[in-house]
């Protein structure tokens, strides 16, 4: 009888640690369990995500905060309870990069009773990875072209991803295609990967070095964000890839560069200005 007592109470004092370990439910779904650290993984400085945590029954905190260390890389706005949980915008502070655990705050402010999270994020300002697929460099003139950017988030934070390059606007619209967009716009989910497609229409000839540009910026479309704090659109990092084309020489291409080029050219002097093309062409 005796043993069954203790047999009873040993499986207690197992229970009941894991009754009341604070759970978070986002941005990851974890149970924290004798103040070890929870690993968030990547996030950008200048990024700002949801934090929430269960309240288990008798819990009733209402204030999320840090101490004077974390205040260094991290700020909590506009805190909400409900019956189940309590959560708040997190928002990494500028210049700030590395490994950091940083301490997280529940604490009822009618009874100052606290209990502690400790979270660990890389603040990088790496947290996506792109390049270009491989492609065939040589293209004809007045034909579309297609480039496929692949783009990887290496963060715990959902991405507006856009693609846009340095060539002229002119090579974005065309009778055949039509208008085609020189700032392409994806969403990137936390941790994923997306292949951005990437089309223009060549308009000059010969040699063509361009540059792409990847970048990842944040709306405040979410109600949560207190609309004085926070500006409506925030660029968060940008990458440039670097690319080369060869745009092949014909009649077409010659005579059309031209035409793109120089709107004013003069219907008079098409035939001498095919004749001389004609003789550049054999020549080469």
């Amino acid at each position: 009888m005796f043993n069954k007592k203790i047999f009873l109470i040993f499986i207690i004092l197992l229970i009941v640690p894991k009754i009341h370990a604070l759970q978070m439910l986002e941005p990851i779904m974890t149970d924290e369990i004798d103040n070890s650290a929870i690993e968030l993984g990547t996030v950008a400085p200048g990024e700002y995500f949801l934090i929430s945590f269960f309240l288990n029954e008798g819990e009733e905190y209402d204030v999320i905060t840090t101490d004077a260390i974390g205040a260094n890389y991290i700020f909590f706005e506009n805190t909400q309870v409900t019956k189940e949980s309590i959560f708040t915008i997190a928002r990494i502070k500028e210049n700030t990069i590395g490994d950091q655990q940083i301490r997280v705050v529940l604490k009822n402010t009618k009874t100052n009773e606290t209990k502690d999270a400790y979270l660990k994020v890389n603040i990088s300002n790496n947290a996506i990875s792109t390049f270009i697929l491989p492609f065939d460099k040589t293209i004809k003139f007045g034909v579309k072209k297609d480039i496929k950017i692949k783009v990887i988030n290496k963060s715990i934070t959902t991405k507006r991803i856009t693609v846009s390059s340095n060539l002229p606007i002119s090579w974005f619209d065309s009778k055949i295609t039509g208008k085609l967009k020189k700032n392409e716009v994806v969403v990137l989910q936390p941790s994923g990967t997306v292949e951005v497609n990437y089309s223009f229409v060549p308009k000059s000839i010969g040699d063509k070095d361009f540059e792409i540009y990847i970048y990842t910026d944040m709306e405040t479309q979410n109600n949560l964000l207190p609309t004085n704090t926070f500006f409506n659109k925030v660029l968060f990092e940008r990458n440039t890839e670097y690319a080369k084309l060869y745009i092949q020489k014909d009649l077409s291409a010659l005579y059309g560069a031209n035409l793109y080029n120089f709107p004013t050219f003069s219907l008079n002097s098409i035939p001498v200005y095919f004749f001389n093309n004609v003789i550049r062409i054999i020549s080469e």
